[in-house]
C-alpha cells in the first residue's frame, strides 16, 4: 500500500494554512509535522500551536514526528492538538513500552522512528507495538540533505522480514 505523507518542514511557513490545502488538493493522504526542541536536534520547528490553527485547514490525518530529546515530557499536550499519530525516535525512548502505552492511552496511534545508523534489528521486537515505522533516510533536524547510502535497501530487507 502507497501512503503519501506530505511533510510541512519544506514549506511557505508565512503560508502554512494555504500549503495544507494545495497538498491536499493535489492528493496527499496525511501531513507529516516535524516538531524539533533544540535539543536533540539543533533546530526548531513546528509547535503545538501550529498543529491547533492548521487542523482548520484539513480533516486528513495528523502524523506528528517528535524530534525532541524527551518525548515522554512531551505527549500529554498533543491529544488536544487532534494528533492521529505520534511517531517517537527510537534512540530518545527510556521505555518503548511505557510511551507507546501512553500514546495509545490517548487513542492515538503509534509510529517508530529510527535514523540511518539505527540497527533495526534492535528496535524489532517492539514492531508488533506500533502502527507505523518511519525508517529515516537522513539524519533528523535538516531539511534537504541528501539520502544516506544504504536507505532503499534498509527498507526492503526490513519489509521482506517483517511482512506479517
Amino acid at each position: 500500500m502507497v501512503h503519501i505523507s506530505a511533510s510541512l518542514l519544506a514549506a511557505d511557513f508565512a503560508r502554512l494554512g494555504e500549503e495544507v490545502q494545495r497538498a491536499e488538493i493535489a492528493g496527499v493522504d496525511s501531513f507529516h509535522f516535524d516538531m524539533m526542541d533544540g535539543h536533540y536536534v539543533p533546530n526548531l520547528a513546528l509547535t503545538p500551536d501550529h498543529l491547533k490553527a492548521l487542523r482548520a485547514y484539513s480533516h486528513l490525518p495528523f502524523h506528528t514526528h517528535l524530534e525532541l530529546a524527551n518525548p515522554d515530557n512531551f505527549l500529554s499536550i498533543l491529544n488536544f492538538m487532534q494528533v492521529d499519530m505520534i511517531i517517537v525516535q527510537w534512540d530518545t525512548l527510556m521505555d518503548p513500552v511505557q510511551t507507546f502505552d501512553r500514546i495509545r492511552s490517548q487513542n492515538i496511534k503509534v509510529g517508530l522512528g529510527l535514523n540511518p545508523d539505527d540497527a533495526v534489528e534492535n528496535a524489532a521486537r517492539y514492531f508488533p507495538d506500533i502502527d507505523l515505522l518511519l525508517l529515516l533516510g537522513v539524519y533528523p533536524g535538516f531539511g534537504g540533505q541528501v539520502m544516506q547510502p544504504g536507505t532503499t535497501e534498509k527498507i526492503a530487507s526490513t519489509k521482506r522480514k517483517n511482512s506479517y
